[in-house]
């Protein structure tokens, strides 16, 4: 992805890639390996690892701060979602996920 044509770094893609590399390598047994392995891979592709990580903890940050105000139907549905993603033992992101709103910004 990082060398298609079309490709621009943006902290949803940040977030994207960080959520599904830590639960990847969840059960790797060294947190510096993981740490280790992250730089490396990151910065292979001539990009900023930390850089990676505050976007995605801040878009996490945010995201967490909106749902004490949610109410009602959708809003439930994407509290649950929210929930179990932080939990990590009940909810696998996948493609569709972030599928579904690249759709959406390609049409608009």
């Amino acid at each position: 992805m990082r060398y298609k044509r079309i490709y621009q770094y943006d902290p949803v893609f940040a977030l994207g890639f960080v959520t599904v590399f830590d639960q990847l390598i969840e059960g790797y047994p060294s947190d510096e390996d993981r740490d280790a392995i992250f730089q490396a891979y990151i910065r292979t592709l001539k990009e900023d690892p930390d850089q990676y990580r505050i976007d995605a903890q801040n878009l996490e940050d945010w995201a967490w701060a909106q749902i004490g105000g949610i109410e009602g139907e959708v809003e439930g549905i994407l509290k649950d979602i929210a929930e179990r993603a932080r939990g990590k033992k009940s909810f696998s992101y996948n493609r569709f996920f972030a599928g579904d709103i690249e759709g959406q910004l390609e049409g608009a």
